[in-house]
């Protein structure tokens, strides 16, 4: 598992988009982050897809939504989860999830979050 612990830090941020390569160009582009999920074209398009809300309804609501593993040098390097969701037309939901706590967890590689 690629973030472990808690508690968790989660900054969400609603994006007027409707692809979510744009968004995952514009991250791996970023210099202080580093996508490493290995079959990342797999996961763009099954975001693209999606699954049917209700397996048993074919003509139910499609769900578009999917997970990233990332590193975010942020004062140090951080492990973070990034959850998509499309929540509209042209919405994607960011949710980016950090080890929160204020004390080191040594076990699973993660630096707390200090005060000042």
């Amino acid at each position: 598992m690629w973030l472990q612990g808690g508690p968790f830090l989660e900054i969400s941020l609603l994006i007027q988009e409707d692809k979510i390569y744009k968004i995952i160009t514009r991250l791996s582009n970023h210099k202080s982050v580093s996508i490493l999920e290995e079959n990342l074209e797999d996961k763009i398009n099954q975001f693209e897809i999606g699954y049917l809300y209700d397996e048993q309804d074919s003509s139910s609501n499609r769900i578009h939504s999917t997970s990233i593993n990332i590193l975010a040098n942020i004062q140090c390097k951080r492990k973070s989860v990034i959850y998509i969701s499309k929540v509209a037309k042209d919405t994607i939901l960011l949710n980016f999830c950090f080890f929160g706590s204020e004390f080191d967890a040594p076990e699973w590689g993660q630096l707390g979050i200090k005060k000042g």
